[in-house]
């Protein structure tokens, strides 16, 4: 599909193109390489597989003009971006594993939600392999109130969800942005974007406009096309680069050189996208 960007933001087209072809590239060759206890490596794989997905979705909607669509998608990708890189700074190996492991508890949770509203029946050999994961690893999900009252996967109640209720076990989004000395990040875009993500009045009814008592609404949006683009091609960037570093495939390089000429740029560009700063 050929993609379009508008007059703004149209100069990062080549660097876009350019890092798609790359990213793509480097996920094609850690299909080969990623063993299956490689817990970060699989969690890099599954982000970057992700975060391209995303990323050609926000280029498809930006194409047609759906601006602040494409913002919503590229303020998910910077969450994965920060999610990963917060992961590698904090226990690459530990908290990836435990990423990987918490699929048995939303599976858990899934199930008995099934089972509570008479749902459709689960397999009992799918049932029978997420209680044998979790009867293994399960209490380390636990709260710490269940853990300290003794509670095992074996005795939990019918009515009781005992687990925490995030693999990472943040409260907030700003907890990955502030440790990764990336507020500015959260504050200028994430947190601006998510006014059109929860149906604000200030995203939608400022622009209800009355033609001759006949009511319209359009969303274009266009002022949020540079952050999304932006954002956006931050988080593939940046997930590329950390999954070239983990299995030490030769890319970062190239893909340093791209996001400094995309930097020299933006700051030869700075008083057009002041709303970014």
């Amino acid at each position: 599909m050929n993609y379009k960007l508008p007059d703004e933001i149209a100069w990062i087209g080549p660097d876009l193109r350019q890092l798609r072809y790359y990213a793509e590239e480097i996920k094609t060759k850690a299909q080969k390489k990623i063993t299956n206890d490689d817990y970060f490596g699989v969690m890099a794989f599954c982000f970057l597989a992700s975060q391209l997905e995303r990323f050609d979705s926000m280029r498809i909607l930006i194409t047609h003009e759906h601006f602040e669509d494409a913002s919503t998608i590229s303020r998910c990708m910077l969450e994965g971006a920060a999610i990963l890189r917060w992961t590698l700074k904090n226990g690459k190996v530990s908290l990836s594993r435990k990423w990987g492991q918490f699929q048995a508890v939303s599976n858990w949770r899934t199930i008995r939600d099934l089972e509570k509203e008479n749902g459709p029946p689960v397999n009992p050999q799918i049932k029978a392999k997420i209680d044998l994961i979790l009867m293994k690893d399960g209490r380390k999900f636990f709260k710490d109130k269940h853990k300290k009252a003794g509670l095992k996967m074996s005795n939990i109640p019918n009515d009781l969800d005992p687990f925490i209720p995030y693999w990472h076990e943040q409260k907030t989004i700003s907890v990955f942005f502030k440790d990764l000395e990336a507020l500015v990040f959260y504050r200028f875009f994430y947190s601006r974007s998510s006014e059109w993500t929860h149906w604000t009045p200030a995203s939608l009814a400022g622009n209800a406009k009355f033609t001759e008592g006949v009511i319209h609404a359009k969303y274009k949006g266009k002022g949020a096309v540079v952050p999304a683009v932006l954002m956006g091609f931050q988080s593939v960037l940046q997930t590329s680069i950390i999954m070239s570093e983990h299995l030490k495939l030769d890319y970062t390089s190239t893909l340093r050189i791209i996001d400094e000429r995309c930097i020299e740029i933006l700051e030869k560009k700075r008083d057009d996208h002041l709303g970014l700063y």
